[in-house]
């Protein structure tokens, strides 16, 4: 094979490299489905809780990312993929890096026991309004995608 040849080839295979990251569709944000509060010593004397730091969690929504795992009202989460979670803000800090599809690693309490879970993150659902049609499109435009909702 000529050495031109094998130019073209290798110039063919990278247009087409960087046409497919251009493809791709933005991710949406996850959802947890949750509402949780910091563990305190007066919430885990309340609900006679053996874990002293974590987050206590005061409801989950139903198919969500959270029910899919297992996690139950009055759970307490310590691990979210690995790290540490004594505060709502520690959860806060490991979610906004996540993004629909990305995998969650979970490490929780529930009736006195260490419990461990993973699952694919759900996405944020999408904006619907009664008397209105609701679009989502994105484009390239000079090497950004732009995301549109109208």
């Amino acid at each position: 094979m000529s050495r031109l040849s094998s130019v073209w080839i290798f110039l063919f295979i990278s247009i087409l490299g960087l046409h497919s990251i251009h493809a791709q569709a933005l991710k949406r944000k996850g959802l947890l489905g949750v509402m949780m509060q910091t563990l305190n010593d007066s919430i885990a004397a309340q609900h006679n809780l053996k874990v002293s730091s974590g987050v206590h969690i005061t409801a989950v929504m139903p198919n969500s990312t959270f029910s899919n795992l297992g996690v139950e009202q009055g759970n307490v989460l310590t691990k979210l993929n690995g790290r540490s979670m004594n505060g709502i803000q520690d959860v806060l800090d490991v979610t906004g890096q996540l993004y629909e599809g990305d995998l969650v690693e979970v490490e929780y309490w529930s009736d006195g026991k260490k419990l461990s879970n993973s699952t694919r993150l759900l996405g944020r659902s999408k904006e619907r309004f009664e008397n209105g049609i609701v679009s989502y499109d994105e484009v390239v435009y000079e090497g950004n995608t732009l995301r549109s909702i109208l």
